[in-house]
């Protein structure tokens, strides 16, 4: 688990510092929660949101995530919380969503050029590296757990 103790707090690659000492210990106190969203708008993508200090940090995905290669990602703005459970049509004509994975997660790395968080989901159990490349645009890897802690890929 990542400490934030007697340093700056800063929130990956967005500029924006996390509010409170109390905010990081209570996301230390229990994992915090993620989902993937299958996004149907103008083809498909999916959604990757991480909770975090009462928001969802998200990238959309040109694909769901895969062991076989890394895909390209995009930061988007962050989203409410009820987006962790929510299925159905999405505001101001932009789609349909449907959960495609969803679980918790721990954090193992996040600066402003990478994220690393380890997934236990429905679906996915293993990393997810999401890196800011030289261009600016990022891109996001995963890696499944090995078979000998409890998880599998993707299904």
């Amino acid at each position: 688990m990542l400490k934030w103790e007697g340093q700056p707090r800063w929130l990956a690659g967005m500029g924006q510092r996390l509010e409170s000492d109390a905010e990081a210990a209570s996301e230390q106190a229990e994992m915090p929660r993620y989902v993937i969203q299958e996004h149907h708008h103008q083809g498909v993508h999916w959604d990757l949101m991480l909770e975090s200090g009462g928001r969802l940090l998200t990238w959309r995905l040109e694909h769901p995530l895969s062991p076989d290669r890394p895909i390209r990602a995009e930061s988007l703005p962050d989203h409410r919380l009820a987006y962790l459970e929510y299925e159905g049509p999405v505001s101001g004509g932009r789609g349909t969503v449907r959960r495609w994975d969803w679980g918790q997660f721990d954090w193992l790395e996040r600066s402003g050029e990478s994220v690393a968080v380890r997934l236990a989901g429905r679906r996915l159990r293993g990393t997810v590296h999401l890196s800011l490349t030289a261009g600016g645009s990022w891109t996001a890897a995963f890696r499944p757990a090995e078979s000998g802690s409890g998880g599998s890929s993707s299904g």
